[in-house]
Protein backbone atom coordinates (compact mmCIF):
# COMPACT_ATOMS: atom_id res chain seq x y z
CA UNK A 1 0.00 0.00 0.00
CA UNK A 2 1.58 3.20 -0.88
CA UNK A 3 1.42 6.27 1.35
CA UNK A 4 0.43 9.48 0.62
CA UNK A 5 0.85 12.88 2.24
CA UNK A 6 -1.11 16.02 1.28
CA UNK A 7 0.74 19.32 2.66
CA UNK A 8 -0.37 22.56 2.45
CA UNK A 9 -2.30 25.41 4.23
CA UNK A 10 -5.23 28.07 3.03
CA UNK A 11 -3.87 31.10 1.80
CA UNK A 12 -0.25 30.20 1.98
CA UNK A 13 2.18 29.90 -0.76
CA UNK A 14 3.43 26.59 -1.80
CA UNK A 15 6.83 27.16 -1.06
CA UNK A 16 6.10 27.59 2.58
CA UNK A 17 4.32 24.46 2.58
CA UNK A 18 6.41 22.13 0.79
CA UNK A 19 7.95 18.52 2.55
CA UNK A 20 10.71 20.07 4.02
CA UNK A 21 10.73 19.09 7.56
CA UNK A 22 7.47 17.73 7.32
CA UNK A 23 8.00 14.52 9.71
CA UNK A 24 4.84 13.07 8.88
CA UNK A 25 5.68 12.81 5.46
CA UNK A 26 8.09 10.12 6.36
CA UNK A 27 7.58 6.94 4.47
CA UNK A 28 5.20 8.82 1.51
CA UNK A 29 5.61 7.81 -1.49
CA UNK A 30 4.49 11.02 -2.98
CA UNK A 31 3.10 14.46 -1.60
CA UNK A 32 0.72 16.68 -3.13
CA UNK A 33 1.67 20.73 -2.32
CA UNK A 34 -1.45 22.50 -2.30
CA UNK A 35 -1.95 26.26 -2.49
CA UNK A 36 -5.25 26.66 -1.20
CA UNK A 37 -6.74 30.58 -1.61
CA UNK A 38 -7.89 31.85 2.07
CA UNK A 39 -11.36 30.87 2.45
CA UNK A 40 -14.41 31.52 5.63
CA UNK A 41 -16.80 28.36 3.76
CA UNK A 42 -15.47 25.32 2.17
CA UNK A 43 -17.45 26.57 -0.91
CA UNK A 44 -15.65 28.74 -1.77
CA UNK A 45 -11.91 26.87 -1.67
CA UNK A 46 -12.17 25.22 -5.21
CA UNK A 47 -10.93 25.85 -7.63
CA UNK A 48 -7.26 25.90 -6.02
CA UNK A 49 -4.15 25.61 -7.46
CA UNK A 50 -2.41 22.56 -7.11
CA UNK A 51 1.11 20.89 -7.56
CA UNK A 52 1.75 17.65 -7.39
CA UNK A 53 5.18 16.41 -7.00
CA UNK A 54 6.09 12.70 -6.84
CA UNK A 55 8.71 10.97 -4.58
CA UNK A 56 10.93 8.09 -6.60
CA UNK A 57 9.83 5.00 -5.52
CA UNK A 58 12.71 3.31 -6.56
CA UNK A 59 15.15 1.07 -4.49
CA UNK A 60 18.87 1.63 -4.51
CA UNK A 61 21.14 -0.86 -4.81
CA UNK A 62 25.03 -1.17 -4.51
CA UNK A 63 26.42 -3.83 -6.98
CA UNK A 64 30.00 -5.04 -7.22
CA UNK A 65 32.19 -6.52 -10.31
CA UNK A 66 34.55 -8.57 -8.90
CA UNK A 67 37.22 -10.90 -10.71
CA UNK A 68 40.59 -11.14 -11.69
CA UNK A 69 42.79 -8.74 -14.16
CA UNK A 70 41.43 -8.54 -18.03
CA UNK A 71 38.16 -10.75 -17.40
CA UNK A 72 36.20 -7.60 -18.73
CA UNK A 73 34.63 -6.22 -15.94
CA UNK A 74 34.36 -2.57 -16.99
CA UNK A 75 33.46 -3.77 -21.04
CA UNK A 76 30.47 -5.62 -19.49
CA UNK A 77 29.61 -2.48 -17.25
CA UNK A 78 29.87 0.01 -20.25
CA UNK A 79 27.59 -2.36 -22.59
CA UNK A 80 25.08 -2.66 -20.07
CA UNK A 81 25.26 0.90 -19.28
CA UNK A 82 26.29 2.94 -22.34
CA UNK A 83 25.72 0.23 -24.89
CA UNK A 84 28.95 0.63 -26.31
CA UNK A 85 32.15 -1.55 -26.38
CA UNK A 86 35.65 -0.43 -27.48
CA UNK A 87 38.55 -3.02 -28.02
CA UNK A 88 41.04 -0.69 -26.39
CA UNK A 89 41.83 -1.96 -23.00
CA UNK A 90 42.37 0.51 -19.62
CA UNK A 91 42.41 -0.93 -16.62
CA UNK A 92 40.95 0.46 -13.76
CA UNK A 93 42.31 1.57 -10.51
CA UNK A 94 40.63 1.77 -7.35
CA UNK A 95 37.08 2.26 -8.30
CA UNK A 96 34.60 3.34 -10.96
CA UNK A 97 30.88 3.91 -10.69
CA UNK A 98 28.14 3.92 -12.35
CA UNK A 99 24.14 4.22 -12.18
CA UNK A 100 21.64 2.49 -14.31
CA UNK A 101 17.73 1.90 -13.86
CA UNK A 102 16.27 -1.47 -14.49
CA UNK A 103 12.42 -2.55 -14.35
CA UNK A 104 11.84 -5.98 -12.98
CA UNK A 105 7.96 -6.78 -13.29
CA UNK A 106 6.39 -3.52 -11.38
CA UNK A 107 9.31 -2.94 -9.51
CA UNK A 108 11.93 -0.15 -10.25
CA UNK A 109 15.49 -0.84 -9.07
CA UNK A 110 18.34 1.84 -9.25
CA UNK A 111 21.84 -0.18 -10.29
CA UNK A 112 24.88 2.14 -8.62
CA UNK A 113 27.41 -0.45 -10.27
CA UNK A 114 30.74 -0.61 -8.58
CA UNK A 115 33.76 -1.50 -10.88
CA UNK A 116 36.56 -2.42 -9.30
CA UNK A 117 40.21 -2.79 -9.74
CA UNK A 118 40.94 -6.54 -10.75
CA UNK A 119 43.70 -8.03 -8.51
CA UNK A 120 44.92 -11.50 -9.00
CA UNK A 121 45.47 -11.37 -5.38
CA UNK A 122 42.73 -10.66 -3.06
CA UNK A 123 44.65 -9.03 -0.28
CA UNK A 124 45.04 -6.01 -3.18
CA UNK A 125 41.22 -5.69 -3.11
CA UNK A 126 40.30 -3.43 -0.19
CA UNK A 127 37.09 -4.58 1.52
CA UNK A 128 35.81 -0.95 2.28
CA UNK A 129 34.97 -1.24 -1.60
CA UNK A 130 32.61 -3.82 -0.93
CA UNK A 131 30.42 -2.22 2.14
CA UNK A 132 27.19 -1.59 2.20
CA UNK A 133 26.67 -4.04 -1.32
CA UNK A 134 23.68 -5.84 -1.98
CA UNK A 135 25.00 -7.93 -4.45
CA UNK A 136 27.41 -8.74 -7.29
CA UNK A 137 28.42 -10.12 -10.32
CA UNK A 138 31.62 -12.57 -10.77
CA UNK A 139 33.33 -12.39 -13.06
CA UNK A 140 35.02 -15.13 -15.04
CA UNK A 141 37.26 -15.14 -18.24
CA UNK A 142 35.94 -18.23 -20.56
CA UNK A 143 38.75 -17.86 -22.21
CA UNK A 144 41.18 -18.34 -19.26
CA UNK A 145 40.21 -21.17 -16.75
CA UNK A 146 42.78 -19.64 -14.05
CA UNK A 147 40.49 -17.00 -13.54
CA UNK A 148 37.84 -19.20 -11.70
CA UNK A 149 39.88 -19.66 -9.14
CA UNK A 150 40.43 -16.07 -8.81
CA UNK A 151 36.81 -15.54 -8.89
CA UNK A 152 36.11 -18.72 -6.28
CA UNK A 153 38.62 -16.69 -3.68
CA UNK A 154 36.82 -13.50 -3.98
CA UNK A 155 33.75 -15.26 -3.77
CA UNK A 156 34.63 -16.92 -0.55
CA UNK A 157 36.12 -13.78 0.74
CA UNK A 158 32.91 -11.75 0.51
CA UNK A 159 30.89 -14.42 1.64
CA UNK A 160 33.03 -14.23 4.94
CA UNK A 161 32.52 -10.60 5.36
CA UNK A 162 28.73 -10.34 3.97
CA UNK A 163 27.43 -13.45 4.48
CA UNK A 164 24.97 -14.66 2.30
CA UNK A 165 24.45 -11.93 -0.90
CA UNK A 166 22.67 -12.27 -3.75
CA UNK A 167 25.38 -12.70 -6.81
CA UNK A 168 25.36 -14.09 -10.76
CA UNK A 169 28.78 -15.61 -11.90
CA UNK A 170 29.13 -14.53 -15.35
CA UNK A 171 31.48 -16.61 -17.93
CA UNK A 172 32.93 -13.33 -20.36
CA UNK A 173 34.25 -13.49 -23.69
CA UNK A 174 31.64 -16.06 -25.31
CA UNK A 175 32.40 -14.92 -28.56
CA UNK A 176 35.53 -16.46 -28.51
CA UNK A 177 34.41 -19.81 -29.02
CA UNK A 178 38.03 -20.87 -30.69
CA UNK A 179 39.52 -20.40 -27.17
CA UNK A 180 36.53 -21.70 -24.65
CA UNK A 181 38.46 -23.77 -21.55
CA UNK A 182 35.26 -24.38 -20.16
CA UNK A 183 32.86 -27.77 -20.82
CA UNK A 184 28.39 -27.48 -20.75
CA UNK A 185 29.46 -29.94 -17.77
CA UNK A 186 31.39 -27.25 -16.18
CA UNK A 187 28.48 -24.56 -16.55
CA UNK A 188 26.24 -28.04 -15.38
CA UNK A 189 28.17 -28.43 -11.79
CA UNK A 190 28.43 -25.12 -11.03
CA UNK A 191 24.18 -24.75 -12.02
CA UNK A 192 23.75 -27.79 -9.38
CA UNK A 193 24.85 -25.99 -6.54
CA UNK A 194 22.04 -22.95 -6.96
CA UNK A 195 23.93 -20.65 -8.99
CA UNK A 196 22.64 -18.57 -11.35
CA UNK A 197 25.48 -19.20 -14.32
CA UNK A 198 25.17 -17.31 -17.64
CA UNK A 199 27.77 -17.16 -20.90
CA UNK A 200 27.89 -13.51 -21.53
CA UNK A 201 29.79 -11.09 -24.48
CA UNK A 202 30.91 -7.41 -23.67
CA UNK A 203 31.78 -7.26 -27.70
CA UNK A 204 28.59 -8.84 -29.03
CA UNK A 205 26.51 -7.56 -26.06
CA UNK A 206 25.01 -11.91 -25.60
CA UNK A 207 23.83 -12.35 -22.15
CA UNK A 208 25.06 -8.90 -20.19
CA UNK A 209 21.47 -7.22 -19.48
CA UNK A 210 20.07 -10.24 -18.71
CA UNK A 211 22.94 -11.30 -15.84
CA UNK A 212 22.18 -7.16 -14.85
CA UNK A 213 18.85 -8.26 -14.85
CA UNK A 214 19.16 -11.57 -13.31
CA UNK A 215 21.13 -10.17 -10.30
CA UNK A 216 18.23 -7.41 -9.76
CA UNK A 217 15.52 -9.80 -9.68
CA UNK A 218 17.61 -11.69 -7.05
CA UNK A 219 17.82 -8.25 -5.06
CA UNK A 220 14.60 -7.36 -5.14
CA UNK A 221 13.64 -10.75 -3.94
CA UNK A 222 16.15 -11.26 -1.27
Amino acid sequence: MKQWCIIGQAGRPEKENGPKGAPFARGAQGFASLSVPASPGFKNVFPFYARLFFVSTAMMKKVCMLGASAVGKTSLVKRFVEGIFSERYLTTVGVKIDKKRVSIGKRTVDLVIWDLNGEDRFQKLSMSYMRGAAGYLLVVDGTRGETFDTAMVLHHKVRAVLGETPFVMVFNKADLAQEWAFTDEDMRLHEARGWTILKTSAKTGMGVEEAFLQLSSRLIDH
